[in-house]
């Protein structure tokens, strides 16, 4: 959330009193610039704007990536008074892994328990359109039968895998991308032999059923 007045008014004649807590300043916008979260950059934008308007002698390369991001908060800022929505960055590597259990096995597999992982990467709540996430899957794991209440998209983005319904099944590997229709019986995961990824895409209404 932005920061009062009074605040950002105290944090910069502290700052300009103690050289200490300066050099301290810079090192957290240098962290927090660094970072893919929002509300990082967002309060290293308003400690940027207060270096700025005490005119440190900071260097240079600091100074300018400074002044760079000091427009981004104001588009930020004026776009979220006129209602907007903001854009949102993921890197894949960064979204945490939500185990999934016990995952059925592919025909055949006899290798044991099988498992799979999510990484939310458009939350429940975050669109009021789409549901994204990643899903990995061990060698020899699949979703088991289902249906969706919406169309299903899923981009393969690690290793090779099967996409069946009723009447047909396609082995599936990285660049590939697969439309499950609305109420399609199917099922999708890894082959025996190795592991598969893929991004799954739906409604944000959308339910699934066995």
């Amino acid at each position: 959330m932005p920061l009062s007045e009074d605040w950002k008014i105290a944090e910069r004649r502290a700052i300009k009193r103690d050289p200490e807590l300066h050099a301290e300043t810079v090192k957290g916008i240098r962290e927090l610039l660094a970072t893919d979260d929002d509300e990082d950059r967002r309060v290293a934008y308003h400690l940027a704007r207060g270096l700025l308007e005490l005119e440190f002698d900071t260097d240079a390369e600091l100074l300018a990536q400074l002044r760079e991001s000091i427009p981004a908060l104001n588009q930020i800022n004026q776009h979220q008074a006129q209602g907007g929505k903001i854009m949102r960055v993921v890197r894949i590597a960064n979204v945490e892994h939500v185990p999934l259990g016990t995952a059925e096995a592919v025909p055949g597999w006899t290798g044991g328990d099988v498992h799979r992982t999510r990484q939310p990467i458009i939350p429940e709540g975050e669109s009021d359109f789409f549901n994204a996430s990643v899903v990995n899957f061990e060698k020899g794991a699949q979703t088991g039968w289902h249906v969706h209440s919406s169309d299903q998209i899923l981009v393969i983005t690690v290793g090779n895998g099967i996409v069946a319904n009723e009447t047909e099944e396609h082995h599936v590997g990285v660049g590939d991308v697969v439309q499950i229709k609305a109420g399609e019986n199917h099922w999708h995961g890894a082959t025996a032999n190795g592991y598969m990824g893929h991004i799954t895409i739906t409604s944000s209404d959308s339910t699934a059923s066995r």
